[in-house]
């Protein structure tokens, strides 16, 4: 029952609704998947200066003092954004007791964040062969410069007809590009990419691969999947339109590709200021954050230009 109960009242009715339902619709979601392949870090400010982005620290033999990356020159912020959102209730549902449509549509916003981290994760990834990194290079970017590592990849896979083999070989090339890695010491970091994002197209092509006990590819059929102890994790971005690329992280470090940088969590508010002007109330949403690159050494994206 809606009727007769205060502003206060009512945020606290509209609020337990809206948390039970977030804690219900969790992994319900494509976005949901798409949004945890990023590093969530959290922001104590309204931007936040990544200045330790580099690479992993390696051990070397200690002769004389210790040699330690100078970051200096690198300066990589990423600003933390305003995200709002807000379900519209007249106060003639209210006063006629229409609790059920209300608490509904209250319940209908739940999970909004996290789709709406996965549609920024979602942005970035396509973004990325344009949008710079901390080295001031495109994030997915071939050799130049000071970027080392050619982490923008070409495959085969046709975007008319993708086969299994097709998507078989641009792992293979994925996967032996990233044990060829180094760090701007010259030395192998040797990285094991195991989750990929994929359009829709190629999703059942990736999941056979990874799930399948046998090679399920037209050229080793029947012998042992040698994909599926290195594919661990395949997700579907129902973004991407490009129907024949696919993009490569490794999950297993503790920062990653992408960053989710999250300045506030979700805060629930009910606004009455337009009550008496055109007789709604408005049970919303807010927070900050903002989603930006990590390493470019883990992760790649494969392009095929095979119609």
């Amino acid at each position: 029952m809606v009727k007769g109960l205060s502003l206060v009242a009512l945020q606290t009715l509209f609020r337990r609704e809206f948390n039970q339902a977030t804690t219900q619709y969790t992994n319900t979601n494509a976005w949901d998947g798409v949004s945890s392949i990023a590093k969530e870090i959290p922001s104590l400010g309204p931007a936040e200066t990544y200045r330790w982005l580099q690479e992993n620290p390696e051990f070397q033999q200690w002769i004389g003092d210790l040699k330690k990356d100078d970051l200096a020159e690198y300066s990589y912020v990423l600003e933390n954004l305003p995200f709002i959102m807000g379900v519209d209730i007249h106060k003639d549902e209210i006063d006629d007791d229409r609790d059920g449509i209300i608490l509904d549509r209250i319940r209908g916003a739940a999970g909004a964040e996290n789709r709406k981290w996965g549609k920024l994760v979602d942005a970035a990834l396509k973004a990325a062969t344009t949008s710079l990194a901390f080295d001031g290079i495109a994030f997915y970017s071939d050799v130049s410069g000071v970027r080392v590592n050619d982490n923008l990849l070409a495959g085969t896979i046709s975007a008319g007809t993708p086969t299994l083999a097709q998507i078989a070989a641009d792992l293979r090339t994925v996967r032996n590009a990233g044990l060829g890695f180094k760090d701007s010491r010259g030395e192998i970091v040797g990285i094991l990419f195991d989750t990929f994002v994929v359009p829709p197209n190629l999703e059942m092509g990736f999941m056979q691969l990874l799930n399948s006990s046998s090679d399920p590819t037209l050229t080793n059929a029947g012998t042992v999947n040698p994909y599926r102890s290195w594919v661990k994790n395949v997700i579907v971005d129902p973004g991407l339109t490009d129907l024949n690329d696919f993009y490569a992280f490794s999950t297993t470090y503790g920062i990653s590709g992408i960053i989710k940088q999250k300045r506030s969590a979700t805060e629930l508010f009910l606004d009455e200021s337009q009550k008496y002007i055109n007789g709604k109330l408005t049970f919303g949403a807010n927070f900050r954050g903002n989603v930006g690159y990590g390493l470019p050494i883990l992760s790649a994206k494969v392009v095929s230009a095979v119609a």
